[in-house]
């Protein structure tokens, strides 16, 4: 099964690496997908970086707008299974998957 993490993002450099480590670590094998949504900081550079797919709008179009690329790139791509993981790292996600 193909699955992918779409990471909508707007000027989340700082926090960024953190997210991508932490899936790439715990999810070596889903496909790593950030929307770049018009970030004017090294955003895009970051997502490069790490091997993820980077998709870049010209401009800030909102969460539902950056989602909407994603979602689109992985039904384009046959992907079988996406999930949205917020590009701030805020969520403390893994702390309570992992039972920490």
């Amino acid at each position: 099964m193909k699955t992918a993490a779409i990471i909508p993002a707007f000027n989340e450099a700082e926090s960024l690496p953190d997210v991508i480590s932490e899936i790439k670590e715990l999810f070596p094998e889903h496909l790593i997908v950030v929307v770049n949504d018009g970030s004017t900081d090294e955003t895009a550079d970051i997502a490069n970086k790490f091997d993820c797919v980077c998709l870049s709008m010209p401009f800030n179009l909102g969460i539902g707008g950056a989602l909407r690329l994603g979602f689109r790139y992985c039904l384009d791509r046959e992907i079988d299974c996406a999930y949205q993981f917020d590009a701030d790292g805020d969520d403390g996600w893994s702390e309570s998957y992992l039972g920490m």
